[in-house]
């Protein structure tokens, strides 16, 4: 990943989005090398998550490398509606 990061900035990208398929802190051994090499090679970017498996090391790396943009996924307005659609107090772990 972190050299398909190089291919992009050397032809010229400058904004990554990186969501879908899931959790990206799931495969966090590759995404957080890459978000790294991200801000290294001058590219910013968006990460979308829900938010619920972050560790602190991860946030505290993200505010370091000075990452551009989180959005955060919850897919209701309440624990109610969000918990039966993604796992048990999943609203309480975001809000």
């Amino acid at each position: 990943m972190v050299e398909l990061v190089d291919e992009a900035a050397d032809l010229g990208v400058k904004y990554w989005i990186l969501g879908g398929g899931g959790e990206l802190t799931l495969r966090s051994t590759a995404v957080m090398p890459m978000v790294e090499r991200i801000r290294q090679r001058g590219m910013n970017g968006l990460i979308q998550t829900n938010f619920t498996r972050w560790t602190d090391a991860q946030l505290e790396k993200l505010v370091e490398i000075q990452w551009d943009k989180l959005t955060i996924s919850l897919d209701g307005p309440t624990a109610e509606i969000n918990n039966a659609i993604r796992d048990k107090n999943d609203f309480e772990k975001v809000v």
